[in-house]
């Protein structure tokens, strides 16, 4: 079991969420997040959805804005106090 404080999932071109067993998600199969990130899972992050914050963020001149932001949270949730929750993701294979 890895200890984790942050979890990245940049999704490239195909969106496969089959591996996240969280409850983080909303009955039409997409993660509920606020620009990508997980409110209800402290450390759960997304980046490059569609329509992530606007609809260039699953394009290239989109989605480095929405990854700076992504990785300034994360940046400041190291510098914070640590995470006292953790959850265990299992990957699954096809």
């Amino acid at each position: 079991m890895l200890d984790v404080a942050s979890i990245l999932w940049c999704t490239g071109f195909g969106l496969d969420f089959s591996w996240v067993h969280v409850p983080v998600f909303a009955p039409d199969g997409y993660p509920r997040y606020d620009r990508g990130r997980v409110t209800s899972e402290p450390g759960l992050y997304f980046v490059g959805l569609p329509f992530q914050h606007s609809f260039s963020s699953s394009l290239i001149a989109g989605v480095g804005r929405d990854a700076a932001l992504v990785a300034s949270w994360i940046a400041e949730g190291i510098k914070g106090p640590t995470m006292v929750r953790h959850t265990t993701l299992v990957p699954t294979r096809s």
